[in-house]
């Protein structure tokens, strides 16, 4: 996750620093040609702002989602094993009848 935040920081300065001088150049631009070129060049670190926010954005999502696979995973691999323990009780304490009809009572009691 360090990595990502440091990802979205680096993104953040240089999207911040690169519309503060692209906006400055489109304002003391004296004659059009000049404006126009530096609405170009705007345009084009708009545009590359927004494909740094997609890359960040996918990178975001596929770490949420190996997030909620990992924990599926480990939610589904604990309850069968706990289930099949607590079916198998009787098979667990062979020789032990009367211990193991009070603590199933006991149990089931409560």
């Amino acid at each position: 996750m360090t990595d990502l935040e440091l990802q979205i920081k680096e993104v953040e300065n240089i999207v911040e620093q690169t519309i503060q001088l692209r906006v400055t150049e489109v304002v003391l631009a004296n004659d059009e040609n000049l404006r126009e070129n530096a609405h170009d060049r705007l345009s084009d670190s708009l545009q590359q702002v927004a494909e740094d926010i997609d890359r960040i954005w996918k990178e975001s999502t596929k770490i949420q989602d190996k997030g909620k696979h990992a924990s599926k995973e480990s939610t589904v691999q604990e309850f069968p094993s706990s289930s099949r323990n607590i079916l198998n009780v009787e098979n667990s304490m062979v020789g032990r009848d009367d211990q193991r009809k009070w603590l199933v009572e006991d149990l089931t009691r409560n």
